[in-house]
C-alpha cells in the first residue's frame, strides 16, 4: 500500500514535468520519448487501486472497532507508521489510516502526539527525520478536529521549542 502510495506521487511529477515548460509534453514530441507511457491512465489505476485499498482498510477497521479490537488495531498501526510510513519519503496516503484510528480515542491522539514530539525532541534523531516529524505534527493538528484545544496547545508548544 505504501509503495503504491508512492507511486501515485512519483506518475504525478512524471506528468507535470512533460506537460510544463522545459518539459512540455505535445502530441506531436510523442517519438522523442525513450518510453511512450499513457501517464493519465496508470496513474488513474493506481488512484483507483489506492481508493479500493483505503476503503477496504477502513471498513476492516471500522468492524474490528465495533468488536473491541481496538487496543491491538492502534499498536499495529502505529508501529508500522513509526517504522515504515516515517521513513517512507512522499508518502501521501497511508497515513490517514493511523490518523482515522486516534479520532476514536482521545488517549491514541495523545499517545500519539507524544510519542512523535519525543522522537522530534531526542538529540539521536536526525535532522531529516525530525523535519518528517515536525510536518506530521503540524499537519495532523492543523486537519484533525476531535484534537482537544490543550492537545494542539502542547503540540504547538513543543514545535515551537524545537524551533
Amino acid at each position: 500500500m505504501v509503495v503504491i502510495d508512492v507511486e501515485i506521487k512519483a506518475e504525478e511529477d512524471l506528468e507535470m514535468k512533460q506537460r510544463t515548460p522545459g518539459g512540455s509534453h505535445d502530441s506531436d514530441s510523442d517519438d522523442d520519448l525513450m518510453f511512450n507511457v499513457d501517464v493519465d491512465s496508470k496513474l488513474q489505476a493506481m488512484a483507483l487501486k489506492m481508493d479500493d485499498l483505503m476503503l477496504q482498510t477502513l471498513t476492516y477497521l471500522q468492524e474490528q472497532l465495533a468488536a473491541g479490537q481496538s487496543e491491538d488495531l492502534f499498536n499495529a498501526a502505529f508501529l508500522c507508521f513509526e517504522r515504515t510510513i516515517l521513513s517512507t519519503y512522499q508518502s501521501r496516503y497511508v497515513q490517514f489510516i493511523l490518523f482515522y484510528l486516534t479520532s476514536h480515542n482521545s488517549f491514541w491522539t495523545e499517545h500519539f502526539l507524544q510519542r512523535l514530539t519525543e522522537s522530534l525532541c531526542q538529540r539521536q534523531t536526525g535532522r531529516d527525520r525530525q523535519k518528517v516529524l515536525a510536518g506530521y505534527i503540524g499537519s495532523f493538528v492543523s486537519r484533525s478536529r476531535f484534537v482537544e484545544v490543550g492537545t494542539v496547545r502542547r503540540a504547538l508548544s513543543s514545535l515551537c521549542q524545537f524551533a
